[in-house]
């Protein structure tokens, strides 16, 4: 059940920061006043330390929320910087048959941005996926909430019960890999099936 938890909180924080990286980026792309203001905003957040951001959430949020938002917010930075670089990648000639036959923005997106974008989309995910994870394990185990992992690990550090600090650090590692293994098989057949190359992630 805390597994559970755990996993439903940070999920969820890790879809938001997806989708909120992907909207934040194509906005920038198309709007400079939208550039002049987040993508700072980003590099802030990317710079900062995780720690510090779980204990400045503590201040403002439920302490039951702010796994949740330790998640999204490792994420926003990975998926902004990639879905940029994959806007920006899209072929000049492909633009150029574009504005000769006046793709609308729907077609625009289906033949020209998405193969462009979608993988470094993928390999943001890869990357934002991992980092997720483990912002969200650190917020619990520092803010403690009900029916999480990181409840369980600080009480195993507060009592020194060693043996069930090492069973939960195993059970975030086999749910960490097979969480990965999974997304990762997934955006592999999706990209598969797209007939699109894989690429590094930005920084790699």
């Amino acid at each position: 059940m805390d597994c559970l938890y755990s996993l439903a909180r940070i999920f969820a924080g890790l879809i938001f920061g997806i989708l909120f990286g992907v909207f934040l980026a194509a906005f920038c792309e198309v709007s400079g006043l939208f550039e002049s203001v987040f993508s700072p905003a980003v590099s802030v957040i990317k710079a900062t330390p995780i720690a510090s951001i779980i204990i400045l959430m503590l201040f403002v949020l439920e302490k039951s929320h702010v796994p949740m938002v330790a998640a999204m917010l490792m994420a926003v930075p990975i998926v902004f910087s990639n879905v940029r670089k994959g806007i920006s990648s899209v072929p000049l000639e492909q633009k150029e048959v574009a504005d000769v036959f006046g793709f609308g923005f729907g077609k625009r997106l289906k033949y020209c941005i998405f193969p462009s974008a979608f993988p470094y989309f993928s390999a943001a995910c890869r990357s934002a996926l991992g980092l997720a994870w483990k912002a969200g394990i650190a917020a619990e185990v520092i803010c403690t909430p009900k029916y999480s992992i990181g409840l369980n690990l600080n009480d195993a550090k507060i009592y020194l019960e060693s043996e069930a600090l090492y069973a939960w650090t195993i059970v975030v590692v086999v749910m960490s890999v097979l969480i990965e293994k999974g997304v990762i098989h997934i955006l592999d057949r999706f990209v598969k099936k797209g007939g699109m190359a894989n690429v590094k992630t930005l920084g790699d």
